[in-house]
């Protein structure tokens, strides 16, 4: 009888842990992300949805170091896994439905091929309503709280059950307290770790999180389409207007585009005094990139912002990767298509979107009239380039274009 007490309630701290290493993971997800998430936990995530999940549960998973970590829908389904390859398999085991079916945590020991033991861990997130949302699959070495099981199993095993209660009383305040030191380290790194993301970009962090350990950031060649923009008349507002305000109206105006832009799955690259340059990678990203400036134009025209922007849109390849020496680098996008995305926001007036005729192709843009083709010259290229301008209906007066 107190063996299997024990074993129990080593079982219990194992799943008890784990419960709290999904918490945390679901709610570093959900900070970020919230509208995503909740869509994905309701069954109602769409692909993009999905797809825009996967960055941040890959970074979350990688600070709590847990070797495999998978979410399955009702169905069993995966929509996540941190092997990408097995994302849209369907798992059926009697531990999945377990947790699917009956809300249980379920503990199953695991013995890989090369002889290493891992604990398999089935943990259901509910939704509000009480109902299993989604089941984590989470996978921790054998060895987990290993000392914490030695001076769980040792002093049972040699005083009467009677003693059994206490011990596991005094054992839970221990855990207790090294879980609260734990939190408070595990927060203060979250926080510093959120700080120093926000000057970065996405693209950015992922790079450095994904290298192995002493290795340098590769450089990538990339098929990108890139967003360029720059407020209009931004010299001539900063004459007039004390510093304080031009810094609002800039932290105002760059929020605004950030979170178009984010919304369809662009990555900021940097922030140039008052222009933006952000890039759209993988499936769709003309349509995507397109979709993004037209929102930034009618939500800066929304806001009624005393100057407005120009943007530049163009695809080609590009660069992507570390510039600059050890002491002080630049996680960016480089080579000729920056230039032009560049060139073309230049051409563009407040309200407008200049884009090269090839883009707008892609993009299947249909909603709005789109400009003739025209050709401009772009110095240091012989080719002219073929464009087509798109102006939002309430951007305010065109004109000035810097």
């Amino acid at each position: 009888m107190t063996a299997l007490a024990v074993r129990q309630a080593v079982r219990d701290i194992h799943l008890e842990f784990a419960a709290r290493e999904v918490a945390e993971i679901v709610a570093a997800v959900e900070r970020k992300l919230p509208a995503e998430w909740n869509a994905l936990l309701a069954g109602t995530a769409d692909i993009e949805q999905t797809e825009r999940l996967q960055v941040p549960l890959q970074e979350s998973v990688a600070e709590h170091d847990l070797p495999q970590f998978k979410i399955y829908t009702h169905d069993g389904k995966a929509v996540f896994s941190t092997d990408r390859a097995e994302i849209g398999l369907v798992e059926e085991n009697a531990a999945l439905t377990a947790a699917l079916e009956r809300q249980e945590r379920v503990l199953v020991p695991h013995l890989e091929a090369d002889g290493k033991r891992y604990n398999e861990f089935y943990i259901p997130v509910s939704r509000t309503n009480g109902e299993v949302g989604l089941v984590t699959e989470i996978y921790q070495p054998a060895w987990y709280l290993r000392d914490i099981l030695i001076r769980a199993l040792i002093m049972p095993t040699l005083v009467p059950s009677l003693l059994l209660a206490g011990l596991v009383f005094v054992l839970s305040y221990l855990i207790k307290r090294a879980q609260s030191g734990i939190d408070l380290r595990a927060a203060r790194v979250r926080e510093l770790s959120a700080r120093l993301q926000s000057f970065m970009s996405s693209s950015a962090v992922g790079a450095v999180r994904s290298a192995p350990p002493g290795s340098d950031l590769p450089l990538r060649r990339i098929a990108v389409s890139l967003l360029y923009s720059d407020v209009r008349d931004f010299t001539g507002y900063s004459e007039m207007v004390a510093p304080e305000e031009v810094v609002a109206f800039l932290n105002r105006i760059m929020a605004v585009q950030i979170d178009c832009i984010s919304r369809h799955g662009g990555d900021v690259d940097k922030l140039i005094g008052d222009a933006l340059l952000s890039r759209f990678e993988g499936p769709d990203k003309e349509r995507r990139a397109v979709a993004a400036a037209l929102d930034v134009q009618a939500a800066v025209a929304r806001d009624n912002l005393p100057r407005g922007v120009g943007i530049g849109v163009f695809t080609g390849p590009a660069i992507s990767g570390a510039i600059g020496p050890e002491a002080r680098r630049d996680y960016t996008v480089i080579g000729d298509s920056v230039n032009v995305a560049a060139r073309l926001c230049s051409e563009a007036h407040r309200g407008e979107i200049v884009c090269d005729a090839v883009t707008i192709e892609r993009s299947g843009l249909q909603a709005r009239p789109i400009g003739a083709v025209e050709h401009i010259h772009v110095k240091g290229r012989e080719r002219a380039i073929d464009i087509r301008r798109i102006a939002h209906a309430d951007a305010g007066p065109t004109g000035g274009s810097v």
